[in-house]
């Protein structure tokens, strides 16, 4: 990332670029999403899609995956990360465990 005069990362991936910013209550001027915003959007992603990956393997009838992750507390030493996941579909109990 490149440090301007705005407190921003400039992130790049092989494919892709994304701003990470602050919101102005802490210095920045929201010129993309916090990194906190980009870790869960990151979990949530990755959950998303790996469920997605087991159901069409395993054959479920699985319409869709709807995950909310939060960042519930931080400390120097730990963080807790809170990830709901709401399945759709006609899915058995089992399937859903």
């Amino acid at each position: 990332g490149l440090r301007g005069a705005k407190l921003t990362a400039h992130l790049r991936t092989k494919t892709f670029e994304i701003t990470a910013g602050l919101p102005p209550k802490l210095g920045g001027a929201n010129e993309g999403p916090d990194p906190h915003e980009l870790l869960e959007a990151a979990l949530a992603g990755c959950t998303i899609l790996t469920c997605q990956m087991y159901a069409d393997r395993k054959g479920f009838p699985l319409t869709g995956t709807k995950v909310k992750v939060q960042v519930t507390s931080e400390s120097q030493t730990a963080s807790h990360i809170l990830c709901e996941i709401f399945f759709e579909g006609a899915l058995t109990e089992e399937q859903r465990a």
